[in-house]
């Protein structure tokens, strides 16, 4: 048998019509998550509903696993433009297997800078 021939059979097995083709993509996780509440303990001057309307998620929502970890990932892209920040970390505290409570923590930027004032 060539080595051309020897290749074309892999090829044809392996390949991505081939009886023996292997998927690489990961199942979905069903489980799911309960968001049992919200804490925002880092905002001193922005107000509590302005973070809570740009999180893709509210209390009381019921999501898989994975679309949880998609919401937190668009949510802290979300808090991230609105340049009211320097940093956010959404942080899930998994009180069970079904069950999470989310802790947002924000460095707030400053809106008035000091500056010196020479005469």
């Amino acid at each position: 048998m060539t080595a051309f021939r020897r290749l074309l059979l892999v090829w044809a097995l392996f390949g991505p019509w081939g009886a023996l083709s292997v998927s690489l993509a990961q199942p979905e996780d069903t489980t799911r998550m309960m968001v049992t509440g919200i804490i925002i303990p880092g905002n001193k001057v922005t107000r509590e509903k302005v973070v809570l309307r740009e999180l893709t998620f509210a209390s009381g929502d019921t999501l898989s696993r994975t679309a949880f970890q998609d919401k937190l990932a668009r949510s802290h892209q979300n808090l991230m433009n609105t340049s009211l920040f320097n940093t956010v970390e959404l942080r899930p505290v998994y009180l069970d297997q079904h069950r999470v409570l989310v802790e947002v923590m924000l460095n707030e930027r400053w809106y008035l800078w000091p500056a010196p004032i020479f005469e």
